[in-house]
């Protein structure tokens, strides 16, 4: 039971709320019972009707439903009042069905929300650590010993990667987070986390609030990671480490400008978890759509190609065909930004370690050798990935076109 000055304060947040403003009758009802909480056993019917409505000692309530009447409707403007006004109080009184008495609960929403955010804040740092501990188990054990045996100096030296090692400035790698919110659910009485398509940074949330203002929803400053992060992060981070690039990770939430300033960034992960680096995407012909629609478009703006994806699931064996796309842009300040976009988990690895194969890398040069006569300083190339479930065997390019340098993008 909680102490009575909490009782008395839910109380009387209740009584002057505009819900019973107007109610004489519930507010003296409501303050009886809340009074008449600790008595044993608890008022009838006929008690309440005497004490509370002065009516005579023979009220009969088998031929007078008055109380009951009463009672039903504070019911209803307590309900109400906990919908709107009074959602957020920590402490509830509530009448249980077919009684006339009281009962004091704990906001259960509250409590729960609480537990889920720290649950999620615990998970968030662990998940992080547990992936930056999976890349370096992976460097120290699998990769490196791999890589050890390709050219990888020869690669830094390529014109697709020769930028980003010629230049003085440090690299941020940064990984793409998914915006999450918590919402409540009514009919089931219980929060969960929820990844919208049309939600992917604080502006859209803001957009979503105004857009549904009696949804309980509310920002966890928590965010997702791909399963693809791992993959992704042991291809470039043993390549940065080995040609002696220094090099550190951030979440693409936590981005600022002055990061995509003072830093070459590498951004590994899909569109929807780009935030503040989407607006590097127009310095390319690439345009993205929420639920997974894409384009290449050109400079006057006509479509060249129109691209979807519809994800089959994480446990189909069908054959997919996913689109895979890396540019590589000029950054604000003598920087560069190197974009790799995937739209599911083969073509997010696919992504990255097609450009550290030396034989793909040689196609490309190919394909730039006989429509541009030479490899471009800057450039997009998407292509088509095949396969299934976590495992990819096709790839073909599908489009590739160099960039020119364009100006900064606005702040």
């Amino acid at each position: 039971m909680p102490s009575l000055q909490e009782r008395r304060k839910a109380l009387q947040k209740i009584l002057q709320s505009k819900e019973f403003a107007k109610s004489e009758l519930s507010k003296r009802l409501l303050e009886y019972l809340v009074d008449a909480a600790d008595r044993d056993p608890p008022p009838k019917e006929t008690t309440i009707a005497i004490d509370v409505f002065g009516r005579q000692e023979d009220y009969d309530p088998s031929t007078d439903a008055y109380v009951r009447s009463v009672i039903y409707k504070l019911r209803r403007k307590l309900e109400r009042y906990y919908q709107h006004e009074g959602k957020n109080d920590r402490l509830r009184i509530i009448i249980p069905k077919g009684q006339y008495h009281v009962e004091f609960r704990r906001n259960r929403a509250e409590q729960r929300s609480n537990q889920l955010l720290t649950q999620i804040r615990r998970w968030k740092k662990a998940s992080f650590a547990l992936a930056v501990l999976a890349s370096l188990i992976l460097l120290f054990h699998f990769v490196r010993p791999l890589l050890r045996s390709s050219p990888t100096h020869e690669l830094a030296s390529s014109p697709v990667w020769n930028t980003l090692f010629d230049s003085p400035k440090p690299v941020l790698v940064v990984v793409g987070d998914v915006f999450m919110f918590l919402e409540y659910r009514n009919a089931l009485d219980s929060w969960r986390l929820v990844a919208d398509p049309y939600v992917i940074d604080d502006r859209d949330f803001a957009r979503y609030k105004k857009r549904f203002p009696g949804e309980e929803v509310y920002h966890t400053s928590f965010s997702m990671l791909p399963l693809s992060t791992v993959e992704t992060m042991s291809a470039i981070i043993p390549f940065l480490h080995d040609n002696s690039k220094p090099f550190s990770v951030k979440l693409a939430s936590r981005v600022q400008w002055n990061d995509i300033n003072n830093f070459s960034i590498i951004y590994l992960g899909g569109t929807s978890g780009l935030h503040l680096l989407r607006h590097l995407t127009t310095l390319t012909h690439f345009r993205f759509r929420p639920v997974n629609r894409y384009f290449i478009i050109d400079a006057k703006r006509d479509t060249v190609l129109r691209l979807s994806y519809k994800d089959p699931g994480t446990m189909s064996e069908v054959y997919r065909d996913e689109y895979a796309y890396v540019a590589k842009i000029p950054g604000p300040e003598n920087n560069v930004v190197y974009l790799f976009f995937g739209m599911d988990y083969n073509s997010r690895v696919s992504s990255v370690r097609k450009m550290l194969d030396g034989s793909f890398l040689q196609e490309l040069k190919g394909l730039a050798e006989e429509r541009f006569g030479q490899f471009p300083r800057y450039f997009e190339v998407l292509w088509k990935v095949g396969g299934y479930k976590e495992a990819a065997y096709k790839h073909e390019i599908i489009y590739f076109n160099k960039l020119e340098s364009s100006p900064r993008p606005e702040q």
